[in-house]
């Protein structure tokens, strides 16, 4: 006999047990692409979530600036998620 499961109940489980947000954070890569890409600039490494990615903007975007940085691309997982986004005030 076969156990019916939702999709609801199947993800609960998993995260009770920590799967889910454990393979979330270990197969994500969130970093940012500063253009124009010859300048050279503080590399920001790359991220475990996208909220540390934007914070390490919030506080770094007017140093990158000063360093001839004049936009950045969001990119998890090799993807685009926005931009350019320019860097002024």
């Amino acid at each position: 006999m076969r156990t019916k499961h939702t999709g609801r109940a199947v993800r609960s489980e998993l995260t009770q047990n920590g799967w889910c947000s454990d393979m979330v954070q270990s197969h994500t890569s969130w970093t940012w692409r500063l253009e124009p890409d010859s300048v050279a600039a503080q590399d920001p490494g790359s991220f475990s979530n996208q909220s540390d990615a934007e914070s390490w903007l919030g506080e770094a975007w007017r140093q990158l600036a000063e360093s001839g940085v004049t936009g950045v691309v969001l990119v998890n997982d090799g993807k685009d998620v926005y931009g350019p986004m320019p860097l002024s005030e």
